[in-house]
């Protein structure tokens, strides 16, 4: 579902034919799988081997076992990055290599946990494997010698269409003054109020209980079958959560929600 999200996000401001896509931590291959039912040409590299047979075997895609250092120069129309950007150690020369990746025209879309999001729990911010937090500030200044900014959502994550300079800049633009003000005064705001009104974090447990009922009844379908089962019923899955689903869930979830909420407050 994520996979559609984000192919309609791109579909919303690129006009999607026949290019070349490559996905980098690619993982499982499903959004090479789904981009590939959309008509593009995707591959995607991984370095974990599990994830990238796993690719191969179950969604018969091409993610090769490979580093970012091993892609090609001009080697795909579009790039993207799922939550992989903020596991880099040198986030500037990543800009670099990806804008060598990219073909003259090419699209680069980054997503990465956005530090300013509301509908984040105030204990699971910080992770140690990730080496950087971003803002739709700082994401836009690691990125302006190399690509320039198309679209950013940042509701929950932080997503960041960018389109490849014909040149290079000679400088990194840097963050101003209001724009880190503004950010100051988001993390002053941030805590269990805002996460559990704003960030409707009092709903998660009910959106939780939802899907594990709902892959219950897939568990013994194949990896593709599901794959396959949202694609052909995509529209349905672009809408929030329906009344039907929360009146079906809310009766026998509410104990369950209060003991969600009590353990992440004090866990």
């Amino acid at each position: 579902m994520t996979a559609l999200d984000r192919i309609k996000f791109l579909e919303s401001h690129v006009q999607l034919s026949n290019q070349v896509l490559l996905d980098i931590g690619a993982g499982g291959g499903e959004f090479v799988y789904m981009a590939q039912k959309r008509g593009l040409q995707s591959k995607g590299i991984e370095p974990n081997l599990g994830y990238s047979t796993f690719s191969k075997e179950q969604y018969g895609v091409e993610v090769k076992t490979a580093m970012l250092s091993d892609v090609q120069d001009s080697s795909a129309d579009i790039v993207t990055l799922f939550h992989v950007f903020e596991h880099m150690a040198k986030p500037l020369e990543v800009m670099k290599k990806l804008h060598s990746s990219i073909k003259e025209g090419g699209y680069l879309f980054i997503e990465v946990p956005n530090i300013l999001q509301a509908d984040a729990s105030p204990h699971n911010i910080y992770f140690k494997a990730h080496l950087f937090y971003y803002s739709k500030f700082t994401l836009a200044c690691a990125a302006s010698q190399y690509f320039d900014v198309v679209k950013v959502e940042e509701q929950g994550n932080l997503k960041i269409l960018f389109k490849k300079k014909v040149q290079p800049s000679d400088n990194i633009s840097s963050v101003q003054s209001d724009q880190i003000e503004y950010s100051q005064n988001r993390i002053k705001q941030k805590g269990w109020f805002e996460y559990l009104i704003n960030g409707k974090g009092i709903v998660k447990p009910l959106l939780r209980i939802d899907r594990v009922v709902t892959e219950l009844f897939i568990k013994k379908s194949s990896p593709k079958e599901i794959l396959d089962s949202l694609y052909s019923s995509r529209e349905d899955f672009s809408r929030p959560l329906s009344k039907y689903k929360l009146k079906r869930t809310a009766a026998w979830s509410s104990a369950g929600g209060l003991g969600f909420i009590a353990i992440e407050a004090f866990c």
